[in-house]
């Protein structure tokens, strides 16, 4: 239960490149269901929906029809692996 307090406070307010992070760290784990992505982004569905289809323009996420799941590209794990790069500098300061 601590945990889960823990993260409902750090996610008051998030940046975009949070969430995306979110997205993208979730899908990374080589497929994974939209509800599952729905429930660790604390997202609505509609925002949900919103920023799959801006990371699958920006080939950063694929979906795959056949199996109804969404994977990390490779472009999309360099942006992960960038994005906590920078996080660590940030959080060492």
């Amino acid at each position: 239960m601590e945990i889960y307090k823990q993260e409902q406070n750090c996610i008051k307010h998030r940046c975009k490149a949070d969430i995306i992070s979110t997205i993208l760290g979730t899908a990374a784990a080589g497929g994974t269901t939209k509800a599952k992505i729905y429930y660790r982004s604390f997202l609505t569905y509609q925002r949900l929906k919103g920023y799959l289809l801006l990371l699958e323009e920006d080939g950063l996420i694929e979906y795959n029809k056949e199996k109804c799941l969404y994977k990390t590209t490779e472009k999309g794990m360099y942006a992960l692996r960038a994005y906590n790069g920078m996080r660590e500098l940030i959080d060492y300061s």
